[in-house]
């Protein structure tokens, strides 16, 4: 399965690593980020999203950076609030 959040939090194991409490981390750290892609696909999602999203997958097998700069440039031309498209651009910078 895909989605927007699974796509953008693919090596979400990197985001926990070295906090003292991963439970905590993930509720600050992981869940903020779920909620927006949540929030975003359930007001704009569409097919063409699904499909864009399932080839982006795809590409993240290869490059998770090239499949997030891509997801990157989808995001911007779909209007997505400035708050998601940041999100996508500080996990492009940590990949």
């Amino acid at each position: 399965m895909t989605g927007l959040a699974s796509l953008v939090l693919l090596k979400q194991s990197t985001i926990l690593e070295g906090h003292p409490d991963p439970d905590e981390a993930y509720r600050q750290l992981i869940l903020p980020i779920k909620k927006i892609c949540a929030s975003y696909y359930l007001a704009k999602g569409t097919i063409l999203m699904d499909f864009v999203l399932v080839a982006l997958t795809a590409i993240a097998l290869v490059s998770h950076s090239t499949s997030l700069a891509l997801l990157k440039r989808y995001l911007r031309d779909a209007d997505a609030p400035s708050e998601l498209i940041q999100v996508v651009s500080d996990r492009l910078k940590a990949a």
